[in-house]
């Protein structure tokens, strides 16, 4: 059997990641704005005749972002394959993951706060549904994700040669940081409006697991990726035998195509709160709007962050 060449591998991830990220540009991020009708911006309440007046000029700008985005991703994907540095194409696959969504959340940022947009205070329905973590996370799942990130240290310490320390830190930290993010998905919850108080709670409901398994599968993926580097590190079959070799690969790449399917399946949780008032777009009586939880806030800010601290100081 052939054995594939390190170009090989980096042009088949390319080959699923170039038009992973134009399928998602096309079918969720493009339209976003308006995944509640025209009566949001992302998931903010607007006046009438937003997008018709002056104020459309967001929805503009946010495609103009997210155009800005995708040419600096793909000219610098071009700049790294005209240069011949086929091993750089792994950092550039994450940075990409990694610019989009610091672009993606900044924007919002700018946008919830600079938009005039309203803000109704209404009435709130509770939900005294117990959430237990046990409901929603497999323990002996999280158990297994943590042992395979510590095989794959160990292979790595046993690796005479240099270790590749900042995608073996990046990776790392991306993984075991989803556990808080996943315990904090479970924990958080928005005010229900006393309109279609059950509606609310089966949207909330699944969007709530939809989260965990889309951190699930990209936790899974970057273990993958780490565990099979640090095995072709130890193991000389995986890196001369063709077989080897070739599983090396194909485990990866059967993580990434799971991770795209559960992407796919955003757009049936975005339908069930099609025309449902989304979480932040209101004002409960004793409270205030928020899109995010202090805890959702905080674990982002603190995993983002050391992704960002990774990349700078290694």
């Amino acid at each position: 059997m052939i054995s594939p060449s390190t170009q090989t591998i980096d042009l088949l991830c390319l080959c699923l990641i170039v038009p992973s990220l134009l399928y998602t540009l096309a079918t969720q991020l493009w339209n976003l704005p308006l995944k509640n009708g025209p009566a949001y911006f992302l998931g903010m309440e607007v006046a009438p005749g937003f997008y018709e007046g002056p104020q459309a000029r967001w929805l503009s700008r946010y495609h103009a972002m997210l155009v800005t985005v995708y040419a600096l991703d793909f000219a610098a994907l071009a700049a790294v394959l005209a240069a011949g540095q086929w091993q750089a194409v792994p950092v550039w696959a994450g940075s990409t993951a990694i610019f989009l969504t610091a672009a993606m959340f900044g924007f919002t940022l700018w946008a919830r706060r600079s938009v005039e947009w309203t803000s109704p205070v209404l009435s709130t329905a509770l939900s005294l549904e117990p959430r237990r973590l046990g409901d929603y996370l497999s323990w002996p799942l999280e158990a297994l994700l943590v042992a395979v990130v510590a095989c794959s240290w160990w292979m790595l310490l046993l690796d005479k040669r240099a270790i590749p320390w900042q995608n073996a830190l990046l990776m790392t930290w991306a993984v075991l940081g989803t556990l808080p993010g996943k315990i904090t998905v479970v924990r958080q919850g928005w005010p229900i409006p006393a309109d279609r108080p059950e509606q609310h709670r089966v949207a909330q409901q699944a969007a709530r697991r939809y989260s965990i398994r889309l951190l699930d599968a990209f936790a899974w993926l970057l273990a993958s990726i780490l565990f099979m580097s640090a095995l072709r590190s130890v193991w000389p079959a995986a890196r001369t035998a063709g077989v080897a070799q070739w599983l090396v690969i194909v485990i990866p790449l059967a993580f990434s195509l799971l991770l795209i399917g559960v992407i796919a399946r955003q757009k049936r949780i975005l339908d069930m709160g099609r025309n449902l008032r989304p979480p932040g777009s209101w004002t409960p009586a004793f409270g205030h709007a928020a899109m995010m939880s202090r805890s959702g806030m905080i674990w982002f800010t603190i995993w983002f962050g050391g992704i960002l601290l990774i990349l700078v100081v290694f």
